[in-house]
């Protein structure tokens, strides 16, 4: 017993429009990520940009209870400051790594008394 034409094209149609909206899910999930993490910088690109040893800056960090070493090794942002909005996460549990904030670098830059490198010059 085969469907009707106009059942067939319906079906063909309803599978598009779910096809579009998953489609556009994953665009506006994807938007959203790039704006979560927009202007954050990972630590070694900090380091960098206040003209210090990414080391250094690792040390430093850890000593201010910004980071802590995970059960990986792995530098992980401690909630104390990912709560001040200085850095965030970014990636799986098991690989996640910090990232300094634009508010957690302005804090850095207060703290060291430096001011940042411009690149552009």
């Amino acid at each position: 017993m085969a469907l009707p034409e106009a059942q067939i094209q319906e079906a063909i149609a309803k599978g598009e429009r779910h096809d579009a909206e998953a489609r556009a899910a994953r665009e506006e999930t994807a938007r959203i990520e790039r704006e979560r993490f927009a202007g954050c910088l990972s630590v070694t690109d900090c380091a960098r940009e206040l003209g210090m040893s990414r080391t250094a800056l690792f040390e430093r960090l850890s000593r201010d209870g910004w980071l802590v070493r995970g059960g990986s090794g792995n530098w992980t942002p401690t909630r104390w400051a990912v709560s001040q909005g200085f850095m965030m996460s970014r990636g799986p549990v098991s690989s996640e790594h910090g990232r300094l904030t634009p508010m957690g670098r302005q804090e850095l830059v207060r703290q060291l008394n430096v001011m940042p490198k411009d690149d552009n010059k």
